[in-house]
C-alpha cells in the first residue's frame, strides 16, 4: 500500500472508522464474554433464520467466506482471500487473538496514514494465512454472504444499489 496513492487519499478518518471499527466491535463484544457473534456490513439483509449460522458454530470457531481475487492488489493474483462483509465467530482464545491482531494492524497503519477502506480485506486475509493452523475455520455457505440477493438465502450482503430497487 501506497502511502501517496489516490486511493487512500479520497478517504478521511471518519470513512475509515465506519468501515474499520467492525472488527473493534467484534473484539468488544469477544472480551465482554459473548458466546456467538455475528458482524455483518450496515447495509446487509437478514433474510431468514439465524438457526442454521448457530449450528454451523457448534462445528467451528469462525467463518468467513473465502474468495479468490484477480484484480493484483495482493501477492499472488490468485490469492485466496477472505470476504468480511459476514463475519461469525465463537469466543475462543484463538479468535480473540485474530481479531486483537486485525485491530493491532489497522491501527498501525491508519497512524501511519497508509490505510484506506480496502486495507481490512488485505490485514484480514494476512492474519488469517498466519493464524490458520491454530483456526477451527469453516468457510461460509453462501445463503449467509448472498450479494446475488437470491430469495432462499439467509443473509444479503453486497451489492447494496442492487437493494435500492422496488424488490427491496
Amino acid at each position: 500500500m501506497s502511502s501517496f496513492s489516490l486511493h487512500n487519499r479520497l478517504y478521511s478518518a471518519q470513512t475509515l472508522y465506519s468501515t474499520h471499527s467492525k472488527f473493534q466491535n467484534a473484539l468488544y463484544l469477544l472480551d465482554r464474554g459473548y458466546q456467538k457473534i455475528l458482524v455483518v456490513d450496515a447495509d446487509a439483509i437478514i433474510n431468514g433464520s439465524l438457526d442454521p449460522l448457530i449450528q454451523l458454530l457448534d462445528k467451528c470457531e469462525l467463518s468467513m467466506q473465502i474468495e479468490t481475487r484477480n484484480d493484483g492488489r495482493f501477492i499472488s493474483v490468485d490469492r485466496t482471500i477472505l470476504n468480511e462483509g459476514v463475519m461469525a465467530m465463537r469466543n475462543t482464545t484463538q479468535v480473540k487473538n485474530f481479531y486483537s491482531e486485525i485491530n493491532k494492524e489497522l491501527t498501525r497503519l491508519e497512524c501511519q496514514n497508509i490505510c484506506d477502506i480496502d486495507s481490512d480485506t488485505e490485514v484480514v486475509s494476512n492474519i488469517f494465512h498466519a493464524m490458520r493452523p491454530k483456526l477451527q475455520f469453516a468457510n461460509l455457505p453462501l445463503t449467509f454472504k448472498d450479494n446475488s440477493l437470491s430469495e432462499s438465502s439467509i443473509i444479503w450482503s453486497g451489492q447494496g444499489a442492487v437493494k435500492l430497487t422496488d424488490k427491496f
